[in-house]
């Protein structure tokens, strides 16, 4: 289960890693991506990803930090939330499965680690047809090597 986790949190990553890439298009529409926030403190650091976004389809807001002065062994670091939600989202509190993961280096040299927290919880504080803003916090947990990170954010992602 914890590699089925690391994997698609990998997959994520990459995925809203390569939304990130300027083209030469110059029309209008779903190319015009404007990309969120997300910014939190993890164990006491400040995290600040990239480029965050929340996907419709599954309730799910990620944000990614990647060390922009070493991409291939540097360090990437992701943090995601899964609202726990039946309707379409709105402005409320969620319990949320969340992970703060961080990968050092890329491809199947890469190595990471995970800390999970299937009890989270992500207060969205509103909500419009194409952005949502919110706070968050968990305490994620690595069965590996039994430590865990205390996390706490906000964000503000356009809907994917």
């Amino acid at each position: 289960m914890k590699k089925i986790m690391f994997m698609l949190a990998l997959m994520l990553s990459i995925a809203l890693l390569t939304t990130s890439c300027d083209d030469d298009d110059s029309s209008t529409g779903p190319n015009d991506l404007k990309i969120g926030t997300m910014k939190a403190t993890v164990a006491g650091s400040s995290f600040e990803a990239q480029n965050a976004l929340y996907y419709n389809i599954n309730g799910q807001v990620s944000g990614l930090q990647t060390d922009i002065s070493d991409p291939i062994n540097g360090t990437t670091k992701n943090i995601s939330l899964v609202l726990q939600k039946t309707t379409d989202v709105e402005a409320k509190t969620y319990a949320a499965v969340c992970f703060y993961q961080e990968t050092i280096g890329v491809g199947g040299t890469g190595t990471g680690k995970s800390w999970n927290d299937n009890s989270g919880s992500c207060e969205v504080t509103e909500v419009t047809d194409t952005e949502i803003r919110g706070t968050f916090t968990f305490t994620g947990f690595n069965d590996i090597d039994s430590t865990s990170k205390d996390v706490t954010g906000s964000f503000n992602v356009q809907r994917q």
